[in-house]
């Protein structure tokens, strides 16, 4: 996807736009390879900074640096907290952000908040979430 669809050319993916970034920065954390070194642009719009933090603690606890994935979970949850009112991330978003909040054993209120939004899920008829939930289960 990288070599195909991003490209600073007419009709490709901006290398310094969020999800080119992203993308590149979790291939190299998948290949257990450094971090490349791309300039993040500056967010448009309001949810992108909890998205990007949410990229941020997805990327830290791949890494397995549980400290690091605690504290931008933190801050994730902190920017989705603080969003507008009627300004709401896509629930791919929310979706990963409790993830990381339950990988990274982010605290005791986090992991609750997150194991509830998984739970309503789950109740809805959601299976990935049910998924989720049991013990031991680890995905990317």
């Amino acid at each position: 996807v990288l070599d195909r669809f991003v490209a600073d050319e007419p009709l490709k993916l901006h290398p310094a736009e969020a999800d080119a970034r992203h993308a590149a920065r979790l291939l190299a954390a998948l290949r257990s390879q450094p971090d490349p070194d791309i300039a993040a642009q500056a967010a448009a719009f309001p949810a992108a900074g909890f998205r990007d933090a949410v990229l941020e603690a997805q990327l830290a606890v791949l890494r397995e640096d549980r400290a690091a994935a605690r504290k931008l979970s933190a801050r994730a949850d902190s920017l989705l907290q603080q969003l507008p009112a009627g300004i709401t991330p896509d629930l791919e978003y929310h979706a990963l952000h409790f993830r990381n909040c339950l990988r990274a054993n982010a605290g005791k209120d986090l992991q609750s908040r997150a194991t509830e939004f998984f739970r309503r899920l789950a109740r809805d008829g959601c299976l990935e979430a049910a998924q989720l939930l049991k013990p031991g289960t680890r995905q990317a």
